[in-house]
């Protein structure tokens, strides 16, 4: 039997009234303010495309390049490096609508290129299943921000040590380049998943977010994130660590 799943899809739910000029925001704080809990009995195969034997090769083929190209990086220069992305390069809007994670993502990826709309238009965002986690992205990412030659990976592929590798490796390499990675994650009641402290609310949140940076240093390994989630307490740019992001990210991707 598969195992049913509630999907939490973040959102705001915002009370605003207009009184001379000025907007008040009501925002009791209840667990379900910012996040949307929806009993569809999905499960995670409706949530994902499977990877064709194509996509395989393709990942496979970009992963040789960026550990090639990470190894040559380490042979002349070694660690210590923290790379973002430049501030105008990318936006950091908040999601326009609940479910609108993917849609917010691509476009704060994308530096606005397109309207969230558009975006939840081009994925076939629905309130019931938010954005699946498909080629897609690919299209999306190589028309609205060109010159990457965006790929997915697929983290269910890989053992825990190897995905973390593996999403370490492709962070560097693609933010090198000058492109962002947008991760596909899956936050659970376990802290090991929480990207930022304000997640401690979450039960079963499936959430994109777009790494901007990462710091590469001995002591530490983290990467820069831009999260489109309103919830108070959750800014809309922080630092998280691989450990973190490959644990919440193994059960989707990430696309880079």
């Amino acid at each position: 039997m598969k195992k049913k799943f509630v999907k939490i899809i973040i959102c705001t739910v915002l009370a605003l009234t207009i009184s001379g000029g000025s907007i008040i925001a009501n925002a009791a704080e209840n667990t379900l303010l910012n996040a949307q809990e929806v009993n569809n009995n999905l499960d995670i195969e409706q949530m994902i495309e499977k990877p064709t034997e194509e996509d395989l090769i393709a990942n496979e083929e970009k992963m040789k390049l960026a550990e090639e190209y990470i190894q040559n990086k380490k042979k002349a220069r070694g660690y210590g490096y923290l790379v973002t992305l430049a501030n105008g390069s990318y936006q950091t809007a908040i999601q326009q609508q609940g479910y609108w994670c993917g849609p917010a993502a691509a476009y704060n990826a994308t530096n606005g290129k397109r309207t969230q709309s558009q975006y939840a238009m081009d994925f076939a965002t629905s309130e019931s299943v938010g954005t699946r986690f498909k080629n897609t992205w690919k299209y999306v990412m190589d028309t609205d921000r060109p010159g990457n030659n965006y790929t997915l990976s697929w983290g269910s592929n890989y053992s825990y040590a190897d995905w973390k590798a593996h999403l370490k490796n492709s962070i560097i390499y693609t933010i090198d380049k000058r492109y962002p990675v947008i991760a596909d994650t899956y936050i659970t009641s376990d802290s090991s998943t929480w990207l930022h402290s304000g997640y401690d609310y979450a039960t079963s949140t499936y959430h994109y977010v777009v790494v901007v940076g990462y710091d590469d240093s001995i002591t530490a390994a983290e990467a820069l994130i831009v999260d489109s989630n309103p919830r108070s307490g959750i800014p809309v740019k922080y630092w998280t660590t691989i450990d973190k992001l490959a644990k919440a990210s193994q059960t989707f991707g990430i696309v880079w």
